[in-house]
């Protein structure tokens, strides 16, 4: 059966379009797109955690299981059951 869609090179291109994106900033813009993306993903996550009043505030393996139980916007598991469904229809 051949693969309608591969994560892993999804996830690949994503990382080389975003080297592609930043190779021509210098190493301390580099560095400071990569500062401010974690202060984004950490906000993120805050906020995420903050909407949980049953997890133990900033317990790493509460933090986890929280943000694992979120909703994801684009769920690749599910892509390709969904995917798998349609074929055995």
């Amino acid at each position: 059966m051949k693969k309608t869609f591969d994560c892993v090179a999804f996830l690949d291109a994503a990382a080389e379009h975003t080297r592609q994106r930043l190779s021509d900033l210098a190493v301390p813009d580099q560095v400071a797109y990569w500062r401010r993306r974690n202060e984004e993903v950490l906000a993120e996550q805050e906020r995420i955690l903050k909407e949980n009043t049953d997890a133990p505030e900033f317990r790493f393996v509460s933090r986890l299981e929280t943000l694992r139980k979120q909703k994801k916007a684009f769920d690749c598991v599910e892509m390709k059951h969904q995917a798998q469904e349609r074929l055995r229809t």
